[in-house]
């Protein structure tokens, strides 16, 4: 029988009659103590698996690409890293094997959907149900067999447990089972955060800025004298129409199209695990450096690993005042608006090219940044709304950790973010009636 198989390796007994019993006693009603404490973990000599669900928009791909790259170090310090690496600026290489590992770790946690509706109910796991997270259950078995701690990083997996629109809201997370499969381990989850008010807007342009898989960006939406070419319109910031990604969609409390940290922190808590917490904002640098929320959760978060973290700190070192900011959609907006008023050609220049001359222009040739362009903002009914929906966001966080120190503090730094406009949108409009930038589109057509 496979699963009483599956079940006789993952406790090391010696019956398949007690494996078998082991299903019955971990039936939702017993599995209500599922986290250890510390103690008990070094009691029991269990191998720590620290599973980091994201979620995304909170430092994911540098913690990934940071991880891979230090993957000998942990090694020495008896862990192994699955996860991604294959990123656009990550120098970390990966190899097939690596790669086909993670495959199998981030389809059963995350993308097995049939696999997940078969896991529901747990309780009368069959053959065929147990079969489909064996490639997965192998591998962890190896590792738990032979004693090493292993570290899995795929933020996607807060939008699987959260059930987001793309993740078939419709089939429960299997939870029950992954506790049973999990028996053998010192689970950790780790959590990144950063606060609401910040979060959201970062969610909102990672969902419309340009990349490569984005292809609908890259061709003309159509509307006025621009030529419809099948793109799709961005909407802007506060829309709150359509079910879009945008900031007021995502500030309702009942909304699905993304997870937020407390949304996760409180759905991993329901579960007894233990959850290593970090604030990606707090262990940030001014300069927007996140190094030292990566060394937050390296050298004090995660145990053990003290030749991970003295390489850190030397490749810290190298890289000190090195970020990367992130493009706001001012370009996008403007390129837009301009094909529609007739002021570009569609035919002739494309909606990427318009974006990156814009772009060139307003940087390079005059020197200045997107947010001096002209700037639509918030109202202060709006700002109050964000402020206060932040707020509550942190006490769900935060718990009894949460005063009225760091509620002042969350509140300045809110007012710091405000003033940087990063809140704001740009004037399209009134940027296509001075003279100077008509001149440049003219020019732009030829």
């Amino acid at each position: 029988m496979v699963l009483a198989a599956a079940i006789k390796q993952l406790f090391a007994v010696t019956d398949v009659h007690e494996a078998e019993a082991h299903t019955a006693l971990l039936s939702p009603s017993n599995t209500a103590n599922f986290t250890k404490t510390n103690d008990d973990n070094e009691a029991t000599g269990k191998p720590i698996l620290v599973l980091h669900v994201g979620p995304p928009k909170t430092g994911s791909t540098t913690l990934q690409c940071t991880l891979a790259g230090l993957r000998d170090e942990l090694k020495k310090d008896g862990y192994h890293y699955i996860g991604r690496s294959d990123y656009s600026g990550c120098s970390a290489t990966t190899d097939y094997k690596a790669k086909k590992e993670f495959r199998h770790f981030a389809h059963a946690l995350v993308t097995s959907y049939d696999c997940h509706d078969k896991l529901k109910n747990f309780v009368h796991l069959n053959d065929t149900a147990i079969q489909c997270w064996e490639p997965f259950m192998q591998q962890l078995n190896a590792y738990r067999d032979s004693k090493t701690n292993v570290i899995f990083s795929d933020e996607a997996m807060s939008n699987r447990i959260a059930r987001t629109w793309q993740y078939r809201k419709d089939i429960p997370y299997p939870w029950e089972a992954l506790k049973l499969v999990l028996q053998g381990w010192d689970v950790r989850i780790l959590i990144v955060h950063r606060p609401l008010y910040d979060y959201l807007p970062s969610v909102y342009t990672e969902q419309h800025k340009p990349s490569p898989g984005k292809m609908r960006l890259k061709k003309w939406y159509g509307g006025g004298k621009c030529i419809d070419q099948g793109g799709k319109l961005v909407p802007e910031m506060f829309e709150s129409s359509g079910g879009q990604f945008t900031v007021a969609t995502l500030l309702k409390g009942d909304q699905t199209l993304y997870p937020t940290p407390a949304h996760i922190f409180e759905l991993c808590r329901q579960q007894n695990f233990d959850i290593l917490l970090v604030d990606m904002m707090k262990h940030s640098s001014s300069s927007g450096d996140t190094g030292s929320f990566i060394e937050e959760i390296i050298c004090k978060k995660i145990p053990g690993l003290e030749f991970t973290c003295s390489a850190l700190h030397e490749q810290m070192a190298e890289k000190e005042g090195r970020h990367n900011p992130s493009v706001p959609l001012h370009y996008d907006f403007v390129a837009v608006k301009a094909c529609q008023s007739g002021l570009i050609d569609g035919a002739l220049v494309s909606r990427e090219e318009a974006r990156k001359a814009i772009q060139n222009q307003q940087e390079d040739v005059r020197g200045l940044g997107p947010n001096d362009f002209p700037l639509i903002c918030p109202g202060e009914d709006m700002l109050k709304k964000i402020l206060d929906t932040s707020i509550l966001h942190e006490e769900r966080l935060r718990g009894n950790e949460w005063n009225q120190v760091r509620k002042e503090l969350h509140k300045t730094e809110y007012r710091k973010m405000v003033e940087k406009k990063r809140l704001c949108s740009v004037d399209a409009a009134s940027v296509l009636q001075d003279e100077s930038w008509r001149r440049f589109f003219l020019e732009l057509k030829r």
